[in-house]
C-alpha cells in the first residue's frame, strides 16, 4: 500500500506533464505548418512582385500578343528568360489574358503547359479585380502547387495578364515534416528530462510520505512507542513541521493515556466495590421489603375487593328497586298500550269500512254524472230539432202572409192567423236558445262534478290502501306488545324473588370489611418504610453499576494503546 502511495504521486507529476507535453507539441506543430505555408506563400508573392517588376524597370513598351508569340514592347519574350529565373522547386508562368503563354511547367513527357487557362476564380479575383490570389493545393498537370497568382501589368499600371508562381506541394509537406519530427523529438528529450528529474527529486518526499503514514497507522494500532525512522529532511520547510507535530502529538498521546489507564483502574476497583455492598444491601432490605408488601398488599387488595363488593352489592339492590319500580310502571304502561292499540285497530276497521262505502257512493255518483251528461247531449239534440221547426214556421208563416197580402181582402184573416204563427215560432226558437245555453251550463257544471268525483275517487282508493297498510302495522304493533306484556311480568316476578338474598350477602360483606381495612391500615405503614429504605439501595446500586460499566468502558478503550 506504501509503494502504491509513490506510484500515486509520480502519476500526479507524470500524468499532467505528459498532458501539457502533448498539448504543447500538438501546438507547435501546428504553428510550425502554419508559419511554414505562410513562408512559403511570402516567398512566392515576392518572386512574383520581383518578375513584373524586373520586366518593366529592363523592358521599355507594353505587353502584347503577336502570331502566338509575346512580346514586351519590340522585344520577344520566350521562355529562356523564366526557365533561368526558375529553381527546381519552383515553376513560373506568364497568363495574357486568361490564356498561358510562358511557363516553366511540363507533362510527364515533357511538354510544357502552353495554351492552358486560367480557373475563371482565379480570372475574376487576379485579372479584373487586380488582387493577389494564393491557393494551396491548386492542381495542375496532376501535380499539386501552392500557387500565387499577381497581376501582370504594364509600365502604365494596366492589367494585361498575369504572373503564376507555384512551388510543388509535395516539397512543401516534405519539408514542413522534417521540421515538426526535429520538434517532436526535442519534446520528447525534454519529457523524458523532466520525468527522470521529478523521479529524483520526488524520491526523498515519498520516503517521508511512506514514513509518516506508517507511523501513523502504527498509532492509531494502539501503538505509542513511535520512533521516526525517516531520512534527512529540511527542519524549516512544511514537511519537517509536520514531522515534528506528529512526534509531539505522540508524546502528549503518551501521557494523556498512561494517566488515563492509572485513573480507570483505581475507579474499576471502587466501583467493584460499591456495588458488591449495594448488592448486598439490596438483596437484605428486598427480602424484608417483598414480605411487607405482600402483607400489605393482600390487606389492602382483601379490603378494596371487599368495599368494591359491598358498593356493588348496594349499587346492585339499588338498580333492582329501580328496576323493579321501572317494570311494574312499564307493565301498567303496556297494558293500558295493549287496550289503546286493540280500541285504534277497531277504529282502523270501522275507518276502512266507511273508506270503502264512500268509494261505493263515489264510483255511483260518478256514472250518474256521466248517465246526466249523456241525457242532457239527447235534450240538446231536442232542442235543436225544435229551432229547426221554428225557423221552418216562420218560414212558412211568411210564404202564409204573402200570399194572403195578394188575396187582398179575403186574405186579411189568414194574415193575422199566419202573423200569429210566425210569433209562436219566434218565441219558441228564443226559449229553445235559452234552454239550449242553461243545458250548456249545466254541462259544464256536470263535468266539473264528474272530474270532482274522479279525483275523490282516486283519494277514496289511495286513502284505503293507507288504512290497509296501518292496520297491518297496528296488527303488528299488538302481537310485540302482547309479548313486551308477558316479558315485563316475568321480570317482575323474578327481581321480586332476588330482593332477599341480596339482603343477607350485603350484611356478611360489611363484617368481612371491617376486618380487612384493619390489616391493611397496619401493613401499609410498614410498607411505607421499607419502600423508602429499598429506594435508597436500588439507587446506590444504579449508580455503582453504571460507575463500574463507564469504567470497564474506559479501560477497555484505554487499553488498545501500548506503550
Amino acid at each position: 500500500m506504501l509503494k502504491k502511495v509513490g506510484v500515486k504521486i509520480l502519476a500526479m507529476i507524470f500524468l499532467p506533464l505528459c498532458f501539457i507535453s502533448c498539448v504543447m507539441i500538438s501546438l507547435f506543430i501546428n504553428n510550425s505548418r502554419t508559419s511554414h505555408l505562410k513562408l512559403y506563400e511570402e516567398k512566392l508573392v515576392t518572386i512574383a512582385s520581383a518578375l513584373n517588376t524586373t520586366y518593366n524597370d529592363a523592358i521599355d513598351g507594353d505587353w502584347k500578343v503577336i502570331d502566338e508569340k509575346v512580346y514586351k514592347g519590340d522585344r520577344l519574350i520566350d521562355n529562356s528568360v523564366i526557365d533561368s529565373l526558375s529553381k527546381s522547386d519552383i515553376d513560373i508562368s506568364i497568363f495574357i489574358g486568361d490564356t498561358r503563354y510562358l511557363t516553366t511547367i511540363r507533362d510527364s513527357n515533357g511538354v510544357r503547359q502552353i495554351g492552358t487557362k486560367a480557373s475563371s476564380e482565379v480570372v475574376n479575383e487576379v485579372y479584373r479585380k487586380g488582387n493577389r490570389f494564393v491557393k494551396d493545393n491548386v492542381e495542375i498537370a496532376g501535380v499539386p502547387y501552392l500557387a500565387c497568382y499577381l497581376p501582370l501589368t504594364n509600365t502604365d499600371d494596366t492589367i494585361v495578364g498575369m504572373f503564376f508562381v507555384g512551388e510543388k506541394r509535395q516539397i512543401i509537406t516534405d519539408s514542413i515534416y522534417v521540421v515538426n519530427s526535429n520538434i517532436f523529438t526535442v519534446c520528447i528529450v525534454l519529457i523524458v528530462i523532466a520525468v527522470i528529474i521529478s523521479i529524483f527529486t520526488s524520491r526523498p518526499l515519498i520516503k517521508v510520505i511512506i514514513g509518516i503514514s506508517s507511523e501513523i497507522t502504527r498509532m492509531s494500532d494502539g501503538d505509542l512507542s513511535v520512533l521516526f525512522a525517516l531520512p534527512k529532511i529540511n527542519e524549516q520547510d512544511e514537511l519537517g513541521v509536520l514531522v515534528r507535530s506528529v512526534q509531539n502529538l505522540a508524546k502528549s498521546l503518551i501521557d494523556i493515556i498512561s494517566d488515563i489507564k492509572q485513573r480507570s483502574d483505581i475507579l474499576y476497583d471502587s466501583s467493584v466495590k460499591l456495588s458488591d455492598i449495594s448488592e448486598s444491601n439490596l438483596r437484605s432490605v428486598d427480602g424484608i421489603s417483598s414480605a411487607i408488601d405482600d402483607v400489605a398488599k393482600g390487606a389492602e387488595e382483601q379490603a378494596t375487593d371487599i368495599t368494591t363488593t359491598l358498593h356493588k352489592m348496594q349499587e346492585l339492590t339499588d338498580t333492582l328497586n329501580t328496576v323493579l319500580a321501572q317494570v311494574e310502571n312499564q307493565s301498567g304502561v303496556v297494558s293500558e298500550l295493549k287496550s289503546f292499540s286493540e280500541s285504534t285497530k277497531a277504529i282502523m276497521e270501522g275507518l276502512t269500512r266507511v273508506n270503502e262505502s264512500s268509494k261505493t257512493s263515489v264510483m255511483d255518483m260518478v256514472l250518474q254524472t256521466e248517465s246526466t251528461v249523456s241525457s242532457m247531449h239527447e235534450i240538446d239534440k231536442i232542442l235543436r230539432s225544435i229551432q229547426d221547426i221554428a225557423t221552418q214556421t216562420n218560414l212558412l208563416s211568411l210564404n202564409a202572409s204573402i200570399e194572403a197580402a195578394r188575396a187582398g181582402e179575403s186574405g186579411k184573416g189568414f194574415a193575422v192567423v199566419a202573423n200569429e204563427v210566425k210569433n209562436l215560432a219566434d218565441e219558441c226558437a228564443d226559449a229553445s236558445k235559452e234552454i239550449s245555453n242553461i243545458l250548456k251550463s249545466l254541462t259544464t257544471e256536470v263535468k266539473k262534478s264528474g272530474v270532482l268525483a274522479s279525483e275523490l275517487e282516486i283519494s277514496t282508493n289511495s286513502q284505503l290502501r293507507t288504512l290497509e297498510d296501518a292496520n297491518i302495522s297496528v296488527n303488528k304493533i299488538i302481537d310485540g306488545i302482547s309479548m313486551v306484556f308477558d316479558s315485563t311480568n316475568q321480570i317482575n316476578s323474578e327481581i321480586s324473588s332476588l330482593s332477599s338474598v341480596e339482603q343477607d350477602i350485603c350484611s356478611t360483606i360489611e363484617n368481612l370489611s371491617a376486618i380487612s381495612e384493619q390489616n391493611a391500615a397496619s401493613s401499609s405503614e410498614t410498607a411505607s418504610s421499607s419502600s423508602d429504605l429499598m429506594a435508597s439501595c436500588r439507587f446506590i446500586e444504579d449508580i455503582s453499576v453504571y460507575i463500574k460499566s463507564a469504567s470497564e468502558g474506559l479501560k477497555s478503550d484505554v487499553g488498545i494503546f501500548k506503550q
